[in-house]
């Protein structure tokens, strides 16, 4: 929920109109799905993953292919497909350049590296807002991310991390109504049988 809220306040900084800013938030939620395939232990490791995981971790890009390929809009599938691409190539994976990434790719790349940044991880706590733009800034001028997306991030970091927590919260709240509501219903059935 995180990547997708960043990304729709980028989007909308960059006067993306209603239709694309669906697609982006779309591709934003569906980034990671092909995570459902990763082990548990590699997800929630507390250290740092060896060469094997990490190469098992970035396999959940390819399944989101597999996972999503034909079945939605070919622009979502590839916002949510290219989220690891660097404009210099070096990202994955398919290895893209600049010249090849979308305004929507870039948004959702930048808002997916403050999202790992800001969150905390089993591995990790939450880096602090000077740590986040300090780190965003220097993969700006490595030449991985785009520097537009990430200096609009960064000139309105407060602003759109405000409203990220507004929206992650209000899905939290209706994910955990939900999960209130399945265990009602969940113990009504085992009565019955």
């Amino acid at each position: 929920a995180a990547t997708a809220s960043i990304s729709t306040e980028l989007g909308k900084l960059f006067g993306l109109d209603e239709n694309e800013l669906k697609k982006l938030q779309l591709g934003a939620y569906l980034h990671d799905i092909g995570k459902i395939s990763t082990p548990l232990e590699i997800l929630e490791k507390p250290g740092e993953l060896t060469r094997e995981e990490m190469r098992i971790m970035k396999q959940h890009v390819d399944i989101t292919g597999k996972i999503l390929k034909d079945r939605i809009h070919e622009d979502v599938f590839q916002i949510a497909y290219r989220h690891h691409e660097k404009l210099d190539g070096s990202g994955y994976p398919c290895r893209l350049r600049a010249e090849q990434l979308s305004l929507s790719d870039r948004i959702v790349a930048v808002a997916d590296n403050i999202s790992a940044l800001t969150g905390k991880r089993s591995y990790k706590e939450s880096f602090s807002r000077e740590t986040v733009i300090e780190i965003l800034l220097r993969q700006k001028d490595a030449g991985k991310l785009c520097g537009r997306v990430t200096g609009s991030a960064v000139r309105n970091y407060d602003e759109i991390m405000e409203s990220a927590k507004k929206k992650i919260k209000m899905i939290t709240e209706m994910y955990g109504r939900i999960s209130d509501e399945f265990c009602l219903i969940k113990r009504k059935f085992e009565t019955i049988s």
